[in-house]
């Protein structure tokens, strides 16, 4: 199942998700993005919406964009009903968005990274349409530093086939180094969530949910080392980083 076939599917059940919609990681993001008026930003993988519309409160003009058709449609669905009008809704592919070179004061991209195939593709791209001075924010979850077999990515393939890798906090942060972008910000914290909470929007007596499970339990000592696993809850960690596009 690819990306667009598992989103287009759930889109309906992501624009309910509360985690998506109020999660602390978007408040963090926004206040440390220096968000004015005359900017206009790029939220990529937009998904349903939360973080562009969030951003259309202080920019002046959202392109929000996602390669699910379902997705945008939700997005759209969200401005409409918040009497919002300062977006643009773009379908397209991270690894070649069809914008201009330097469009962009702000880009951010949230709980998205991890289904990217090439994650050095998209920060070029990211670099290459956002302006000088020009700031990236992301948000992704991270895999444990230390989890040598990567059974942390194979849980979460489990229950989402379109996923590729969550990066370690330590690998984005060398990454945006990489591309020539200062970090001025990041911040990693935990989150505890149920196995339910987190296998959303699959459901546990489904086929993937069963798999997840019975991928836990087969690997539970090692679970509880790298992610607090304790037969009912895990822990689940997230990063927020900003980085400004800094020219030679």
């Amino acid at each position: 199942m690819d990306v667009s076939e598992f989103f287009g599917k759930n889109a309906e059940k992501y624009a309910k998700s509360e985690s998506h919609a109020k999660g602390a990681d978007l408040s963090i993001l926004i206040s440390n993005l220096p968000l004015k008026k005359r900017m206009s930003a790029l939220d990529i993988a937009a998904g349903t919406g939360f973080t562009s519309i969030a951003l259309a409160d202080y920019v002046s003009v959202v392109a929000v964009f996602d390669k699910t058709i379902e997705m945008l449609e939700e997005a759209k669905k969200l401005f409409e009903s918040g009497g919002k009008n300062n977006a643009v809704f773009v379908k397209g592919d991270v690894s070649d968005m069809p914008f201009l070179d330097q469009t962009f004061d702000i880009v951010t991209c949230r709980r998205a990274a991890h289904h990217f195939h090439n994650k050095i593709q998209f920060l070029t791209e990211v670099k290459r349409v956002l302006r000088k001075d020009g700031y990236f924010g992301l948000v992704d979850m991270v895999s444990p530093e230390n989890d040598d077999m990567d059974i942390f990515n194979n849980l979460e393939r489990f229950r989402d086939h379109s996923h590729a890798s969550a990066g370690t906090a330590k690998f984005w942060k060398g990454a945006v180094e990489g591309m020539g972008m200062r970090v001025v910000f990041s911040e990693v914290y935990p989150e505890t969530v149920s196995f339910e909470k987190w296998l959303y929007p699959v459901t546990e007596n489904s086929e993937d949910g069963e798999s997840c499970m019975r991928y836990l339990e087969q690997n539970s000592k090692r679970f509880k080392d790298l992610i607090n696993y304790d037969g009912g809850s895990f822990t689940k960690t997230r990063m927020v980083l900003v980085a400004k596009k800094v020219e030679p």
